[in-house]
């Protein structure tokens, strides 16, 4: 699937909708949601820093959430952008399924087949 991902970095939040928790982390909560970006609904990881956290940890998050901004990895889960919000910061990232995941490996495994294939039809 080809998902066309809008380019800004700051979500608004009305944008969001947050479903159910995922687990917790170092900095707060990691939600499942969806993410409305105009004619599209994207399900999306959204990792929740609350106001008790937000006073000590804010920083820190802002700048996980620059580095994460800045690295476009195939291995690293792509961040979309950060909701800024008074009551809470979040970052929304790509949520991947397990099935997802096996998907990907799945692939990566067909195309170093058909790089050995290709290789030996060469010889």
């Amino acid at each position: 699937m080809n998902v066309k991902v809008p380019t800004k970095h700051i979500i608004p939040i009305e944008h969001i909708t947050i479903n159910k928790e995922l687990g917790m982390g170092q900095f707060g909560v990691v939600q499942q949601g969806t993410w409305a970006t105009g004619t599209q609904r994207l399900q999306v990881a959204i990792k929740c820093l609350g106001n008790e956290r937000m006073t000590s940890n804010s920083t820190e998050f802002l700048k996980e959430a620059a580095v994460m901004h800045s690295i476009d990895h195939p291995n690293i889960v792509r961040l979309y952008g950060v909701v800024l919000h008074l009551d809470s910061l979040m970052l929304v990232s790509v949520l991947y399924s397990i099935l997802t995941k096996l998907l990907l490996e799945l692939l990566s495994c067909l195309d170093a087949l058909e790089i050995l294939y290709s290789e030996s039809i060469s010889l």
